[in-house]
């Protein structure tokens, strides 16, 4: 069971937490099953970002059918750092 934050900053923390290793195979989709869980109660600013998160989110799955492990970590981490960028620009709600 993936578990739930219970606020914005609690939500950052345990993204910064994912980006302490990218190059561990399964991490891009624990962050994608750890966001679907809790990405009810974003609120976004404008569509733009909401559609950009749900992009990156579809990125997150896809990592994980990279064979190579480099094209793995660098896709990982800047899909990752998008959606930081993203949570951390719109507001979150309880």
């Amino acid at each position: 069971m993936v578990p739930k934050v219970k606020g914005y900053k609690e939500l950052l923390v345990r993204l910064k937490y994912f980006q302490s290793d990218y190059y561990t195979r399964g991490r891009a989709l624990e962050v994608h099953q750890f966001l679907k869980a809790n990405s009810e109660p974003l609120i976004f600013s404008d569509a733009i970002s909401e559609i950009d998160f749900h992009h990156q989110l579809v990125r997150l799955k896809e990592c994980e059918s990279l064979t190579d492990i480099d094209s793995y970590a660098d896709r990982f981490s800047h899909t990752l750092m998008r959606i930081v960028l993203i949570v951390h620009k719109d507001d979150y709600k309880r």
